[in-house]
């Protein structure tokens, strides 16, 4: 465990860190992490950080080979660049509401960074995984959900833009997103499956005139394929319900 004395704050900037790493616990009153702060820190195991603080400086977690947990308070707005930078034992990241900037090469060489959670609301997350230029395409999902307007042009990977789409017609009922989900549908649905991800598969199946009978036998089957047993149940109690 940290102690306060393993830290140098000036006005409400961590600038330091001289512990030993383990689990780091960052005292209150830090409204900001500077640069580097915790640059090959390679003990460092977990951190938390306090309510309050609103931006990660450059390179704060770069080359922290160890770490593996990090709590993130719904106070951050700003993320800087490599930031988590080869964090290679990192594999769950959540992204608060209130980030609204997150600079390129953030989670540059987080090669086990496959849950990257990004908020929503206070319930709901898209989870993806880590891929080149994925700070791009976080910034672009904020910005849609502060308009409430889906950009069908924006150019990411399906695994972010389909579930963008879903979350945009459950939040907002947005046209533009319902012509992409129909347009993609066969596809963004075996990308569903294939997550697990069985909160999106019930909004569409709340929308009844995206799964129907006519192609509901091919998702059912795919689950099954794919030993997602919830997602299958539940799509066997949908077809049942339509078929009545």
């Amino acid at each position: 465990m940290s102690s306060n004395n393993d830290f140098e704050i000036e006005n409400g900037v961590l600038v330091k860190y001289t512990g030993a790493g383990g689990d780091v616990v960052i005292p209150d009153g830090v409204t900001s992490i500077g640069d580097w702060t915790f640059y090959k820190c390679t003990n460092l195991i977990s951190i938390a950080i306090p309510d309050g603080v609103t931006s990660i400086g450059s390179g704060v977690w770069n080359s922290c080979e160890r770490l593996t947990s990090v709590k993130i308070p719904d106070s951050l707005n700003s993320i800087g660049i490599w930031a988590f930078a080869c964090c290679k034992s990192l594999t769950s990241i959540m992204i608060p509401k209130r980030v609204i900037n997150i600079v390129e090469a953030a989670f540059w060489g987080c090669e086990s960074l496959t849950g990257i959670k990004i908020a929503i609301s206070d319930e709901k997350v898209l989870i993806v995984g880590y891929y080149i230029e994925v700070e791009k395409d976080i910034v672009a999902v904020k910005e849609m959900l502060r308009t409430g307007k889906m950009d069908t042009e924006v150019k990411m990977p399906l695994c972010m833009k389909f579930q963008m789409a879903v979350e945009m017609i459950d939040l907002h009922d947005n046209a533009e997103a319902k012509a992409y989900v129909k347009k993609m549908l066969t596809k963004g649905v075996k990308m569903l499956i294939d997550s697990g991800n069985l909160e999106l598969i019930q909004v569409l199946l709340g929308k009844m005139d995206f799964v129907t009978k006519k192609n509901v036998d091919k998702y059912i089957q795919y689950a099954i394929d794919r030993k997602q047993q919830e997602i299958y149940l539940d799509l066997i109690r949908y077809k049942d319900a339509i078929m009545a």
